[in-house]
């Protein structure tokens, strides 16, 4: 874990040092550097700056046309528990794997209805199992992160489930829990 939590450091400060050093003083916009430094604090472990700096290039309903800020916005805001504003990162994100899994994850925090929900999962399985299939046939390291999100998509489809389920149910869920967890 420690080494993919380091590639994942390693690439952001290179995609940060990339997207600086395609900016000149004639391109330079508040919402680029926003977007490079919101990366740089991201891969610091800064998420409440993080989440400060998507609010900031969003403020007065602006349309980001940076992915990835809006995507290390809903990563910053999902591990401080921030769901609305998860929601509003993915709303700005370009349809795809990404999106469909942050409106899942704020779907399922939020405990919207579980229609609401399920469509939700079933976007970003359909997105996921096309891109997977085209990472795997690259390699194991490049479909990793999305191996990852599948495995987080499982979870959350049995959270769903569990909310819905009887006693009984919950019983064998929260034993599975515990099985998993205790293998770690």
């Amino acid at each position: 874990h420690e080494y993919a939590g380091l590639q994942k450091v390693t690439a952001a400060l290179i995609g940060a040092d990339a997207s600086i050093s395609g900016i000149t003083a004639k391109t330079i916009t508040k919402e680029n550097m926003a977007a490079a430094t919101v990366r740089q604090l991201e891969a610091q472990g800064r998420f409440e700056d993080v989440v400060a700096g998507f609010e900031l290039v969003t403020e007065g309903r602006h349309v980001p046309s940076s992915n990835d800020l809006c995507i290390s916005a809903a990563n910053a805001a999902m591990a401080l528990s921030k769901w609305d504003v998860v929601a509003r990162a993915a709303d700005f994100m370009r349809v795809g794997p990404e999106r469909s899994f942050f409106e899942a994850a704020a779907s399922v925090a939020r405990n919207e209805p579980f229609e609401t929900t399920k469509g939700y999962l079933a976007a970003c399985r359909r997105a996921l199992g096309a891109k997977f299939a085209t990472e795997i046939s690259e390699s194991y390291s490049t479909a990793y992160d999305s191996l990852l999100q599948l495995q987080h998509l499982s979870h959350l489809k049995e959270v769903c489930i569990y909310r819905n389920a009887s006693e009984s149910a919950k019983q064998r869920l929260h034993d599975l829990w515990s099985r998993r967890l205790g293998s770690m």
